[in-house]
């Protein structure tokens, strides 16, 4: 049976490119009075200021602050998810490892601020810890998705959904401890050591020159 055409998207009118527009002024400003001034004493009034947009013009695309935060750690998930997919390649499992793994330990740089929302915030907000779960769940299903892929792996006896949840946690919590409020190990080691222990476990084997 045929399948049917689908369908273009259809071009944005002049009054939902302004709409998109002014969400995304709103985002990129939440960010900027996050790093300036940390996510305790940022303002809805901070942000529409920065974005230069009426108090109003906010409420129109978010309800409160803990929703633009939980929409700028959306963002930023799909980002990395979307980056470690496009990374991957089965044939060259061990080097894909390593990118992935270096892209989402240099998010805890590239988007420090953020993080700590994330790792604090999320003791006392449920929507964070949706945010947080979701985070969790969308590098699991990479970590998942880079063994099926790779096949040859010292798995057997093993459930590799809990195998992949494991190296998840490892990861999250390993970048948390070390990279969020001291640096007592550097982005690089980070990288180098989780590699070298996450090859050894799923049996990657260096590509052959």
């Amino acid at each position: 049976m045929a399948q049917p055409a689908r369908s273009e998207p259809q071009p944005l009118s002049r009054q939902e490119q302004r709409t998109a527009a002014s969400r995304q002024a709103l985002l990129d400003a939440a960010i900027r009075v996050l790093e300036d001034v940390g996510y305790h004493d940022a303002t809805i009034s901070m942000i529409v200021r920065a974005a230069r947009r009426a108090r109003g013009t906010f409420y129109v695309h978010f309800s409160s602050k803990e929703e633009i935060y939980a929409a700028l750690l959306t963002q930023m998930r799909h980002r990395l998810h979307e980056s470690s997919r496009a990374i991957w390649d089965s044939h060259q499992p061990l080097l894909s490892l390593r990118k992935s793994i270096d892209l989402y330990v240099q998010s805890f740089t590239d988007d420090h601020a953020l993080w700590l929302v994330l790792d604090g915030a999320s003791v006392i907000s449920a929507q964070y810890q949706r945010e947080r779960s979701a985070l969790r769940a969308a590098l699991t299903t990479d970590i998942r998705k880079g063994i099926a892929s790779a096949g040859n792996t010292r798995l057997t006896g093993l459930d590799p959904d809990l195998v992949s949840t494991i190296l998840a946690a490892m990861l999250e919590e390993t970048c948390a401890t070390f990279l969020l409020y001291g640096n007592e190990l550097s982005p690089d080691m980070i990288t180098d050591h989780t590699t070298a222990l996450w090859g050894r476990i799923l049996a990657y084997e260096p590509t052959a020159n």
